[in-house]
């Protein structure tokens, strides 16, 4: 008997243990980790490669042109309650066109993430809205979602637009690595607004579950069992989320409108094998760039012409 009490304890403790160990992973992998006033403009860039330090540049740079031009503070309310923040430029000449940027996984800000970018934009004749998503920037929240909630935050998103820019409203939704994921969740939604005419998903993933399967054993080294099941029930219940309710991969299957697939194939952060599962189930007009060397979200950098040619030829034809 003792024996057999011996053994339901040690199982109790392996599973207390297990369960502390995913707990303890969830904070660190999904809890916000910047406050809203976080300086990043001011970060030592000692230890920066020169290709990031010329990206950070590019992006704060980028960023000093954008708040030049004194863009509207937006704020939206989310459906669970949170402040959510953004900033709308209009187009030098009216437009109904607009672009909604969508920023990655603890990113610092939207503004940092596209600022090298946001020029390039603007000279396409677009207006553009530029939103920092939950739990990072300046919008309140402090668990990242990894595109689940944060879709219904992009719906939101898009209804402001329509509202600001009337009836012939047409929206591109361009999203960077888990901005990716998310705008491709959201046009996959089967209430989207008729106004978004476009897709740009640069480095997203195919599958939530399946990027944090990635990252727990690349890098926090532990099997994804009994992990990954215990993490989704974690999930559930501090989030308040299912992290399987929307799958990138399946949702694009939805949508009827054009859309652009970037990657880098020297990506590891979002394995670039992803991007095929994102391409292949799609069956709306569709385009792909698969960019040689480049890193996650190096892609714009590494081959700035061809990927400019492309959301121009996009941006022109919506």
């Amino acid at each position: 008997m003792s024996f057999i009490l011996d053994i339901l304890l040690a199982i109790a403790v392996i599973f207390i243990v297990c369960v502390l160990i995913t707990y303890l992973t969830v904070r660190l992998f999904f809890y916000r980790n910047l406050p809203p006033d976080y300086d990043y403009a001011s970060i030592s860039t000692s230890d920066m490669t020169d290709e990031i330090k010329d990206r950070h540049q590019r992006s704060i740079d980028g960023e000093k042109w954008f708040m030049s031009r004194d863009p509207e503070d937006v704020t939206i309310t989310s459906y669970d309650g949170l402040t959510l923040k953004g900033r709308f430029l209009p187009a030098k000449e009216g437009s109904a066109k607009t672009v909604i940027c969508v920023h990655g996984y603890r990113c610092y800000s939207g503004l940092y993430e596209f600022g090298s970018r946001l020029e390039f934009l603007y000279s396409l004749g677009l207006n553009l809205l530029v939103i920092d998503q939950r739990s990072h920037g300046r919008s309140d929240g402090r668990f990242i979602g990894m595109s689940i909630p944060e879709t219904d935050d992009v719906k939101k998103w898009i209804g402001w637009v329509d509202e600001k820019t009337g009836p012939d409203s047409k929206i591109i939704l361009y999203g960077i690595s888990m901005g990716a994921a998310t705008v491709l969740n959201a046009a996959g939604e089967a209430n989207l607004s008729s106004s978004v005419k476009a897709v740009i998903e640069d480095c997203g993933f195919s599958s939530a579950i399946d990027e944090m399967a990635e990252k727990i054993t690349a890098m926090a080294h532990l099997p994804k069992n009994p992990f990954i099941p215990m993490s989704k029930v974690i999930i559930k219940l501090t989030g308040k989320y299912d992290i399987d309710s929307k799958i990138p991969r399946e949702q694009i299957k939805n949508f009827k409108g054009k859309l652009l697939v970037i990657h880098g194939d020297a990506d590891t952060f979002v394995p670039t094998y992803m991007h095929n599962e994102i391409y292949d189930n799609a069956t709306c007009e569709k385009k792909k760039l698969i960019v040689p060397k480049a890193e996650h979200i190096m892609s714009y950098y590494y081959a700035t012409d061809e990927y400019q040619a492309l959301v121009r030829e996009l941006a022109d034809e919506i």
